[in-house]
């Protein structure tokens, strides 16, 4: 599945989209409406020790994982300006004004899928190279820029469970 993005009467709509094959063609199927895109446009360059006022190896070994992502999805939205965005990490769902949104972000998209994959992701198997590249893609897919060296210091985190 992927999101694909119609312009209706000058306003930007994401849509879950899914291709399948009948009779030798490709079709797509819409499967689920996912809400309003917002594209903000970065207006805030603060870096991410800046915005949380610690160092990185204090600030990860004190943190639970939850409460990182937290940290870096309200880095992002301070950046793009997104002071009237509300995000509710139980429930995985990111609106504006009670509705539902999506935040075109960096070179991702932020919305309900995306940050319930972020906060519910398990490492599985051994292959540490496997593992760490689809941990990587799902910030990609967010949208959340993530530093370096909280990256390496998360990743240590969810492997030596």
């Amino acid at each position: 599945m992927f999101i694909r993005i119609k312009k209706i009467q000058g306003k930007d709509y994401a849509y879950h989209v899914e291709n399948k094959r009948a009779h030798g063609k490709v079709k797509q199927k819409v499967k689920e409406y996912l809400g309003r895109v917002i594209m903000p446009s970065k207006s805030e360059d603060i870096s991410f020790f800046e915005f949380i006022k610690s160092s990185p190896e204090l600030y990860v070994q004190n943190k639970s994982y939850k409460e990182i992502i937290v940290d870096l999805t309200r880095w992002e939205l301070t950046k793009h300006d997104l002071n009237d965005i509300a995000i509710d990490m139980n429930t995985y769902s990111v609106k504006k004004n009670n509705t539902p949104i999506v935040i075109k972000l960096n070179e991702g998209y932020l919305y309900s899928k995306t940050l319930s994959d972020l906060l519910n992701f398990q490492a599985v198997g051994d292959d540490e190279y496997f593992i760490g590249k689809e941990f990587a893609e799902l910030f990609v897919k967010a949208g959340i820029d993530i530093p370096k060296e909280v990256f390496v210091k998360l990743f240590e985190k969810i492997t030596r469970k």
